[in-house]
């Protein structure tokens, strides 16, 4: 089994940047993930009402992203590797409240 880590900062933009390669891989499948943190990016409030979080194997390859809104549900990005899923759900429920389920926009590749 493979080891992940999660990859998070308290400045969206700054993760945001970090992650963009790995969405624009699938612009299509991950139109509604880039429009919300190109949103979070012009209008820094909106940075409080986020979770953005993405999970990384051990080489440091971007294995999938997941973003949410306050009271709406985790949006994950598709990925990579199946066992990378629950590093990043595991992570937004210990660092949020009111996420409100789960949308998933793509299965593994």
């Amino acid at each position: 089994m493979e080891h992940f880590r999660i990859m998070r900062s308290e400045d969206p933009t700054a993760l945001f940047s970090s992650v963009r390669k790995f969405l624009m891989t699938d612009e299509a499948t991950h139109n509604l993930m880039l429009g919300l943190l190109e949103s979070v990016a012009r209008v820094p409030k909106l940075g409080e009402l986020v979770y953005l979080g993405a999970v990384a194997n051990q080489q440091g390859t971007i294995q999938g992203a997941a973003l949410g809104m306050t009271k709406g549900p985790l949006i994950l990005s598709m990925v990579i590797s199946e066992e990378a899923v629950p590093y990043l759900v595991r992570d937004v429920v210990q660092r949020t409240t009111g996420v409100s389920g789960c949308l998933r926009s793509c299965a593994a590749r």
